[in-house]
């Protein structure tokens, strides 16, 4: 069983940003229509993880806010620090339904379909619906806590806000 106390090596994961680190950490979020994809190495015991807003580039400036650039730059990155796809096993977070949007599940659609096409197994999701979600990943288990919010206040993002 995993302690998710959040001490001193807490990372809170914004969308856009990618994370590979081979120490423990807790990585904590909040997401609306976002997804959060983290990815555990069950042989090297260690995760990269990744959190977007978009599903898809429509230009040339790849951004990691877009989830295929940024799944498909950190599978990458992960397979050149060792890892194989066999190896992976991804969790899906969040996708929720918003009101005036349908990115949810757009980009619930574009992780699934890149996490397959690249041949890394999804253990866990917890996605779609109307709610947002509150998360801590552990970087060294790949374990996850979430917590299902019907609304997302700015204090959520303590203490970035």
């Amino acid at each position: 069983m995993t302690n998710f106390a959040l001490s001193e090596q807490t990372y809170l994961m914004r969308p856009g940003y990618i994370m590979l680190h081979r120490d423990k950490h807790m990585v904590y979020g909040v997401l609306g229509s976002g997804v959060f994809v983290g990815l555990y190495d069950s042989r090297n015991h260690y995760s990269g993880c990744c959190s977007f807003q978009l599903p898809r580039s429509q230009n040339t400036r790849d951004t990691a806010r877009y989830g295929e650039q940024a799944l498909r730059w950190l599978i990458n990155r992960m397979q050149h620090e060792g890892s194989e796809s066999g190896d992976l096993r991804a969790h899906v977070i969040g996708g929720g339904v918003q009101a005036d949007n349908a990115f949810g599940e757009k980009n619930i659609h574009v992780a699934m379909e890149v996490l397959h096409e690249l041949d890394v197994a999804v253990e866990s999701t917890d996605t779609g619906g109307h709610m947002g979600r509150k998360y801590v990943y552990n970087t060294a288990t790949g374990e996850s806590m979430i917590m299902k919010v019907h609304e997302i206040r700015s204090r959520d993002w303590f203490p970035y806000n």
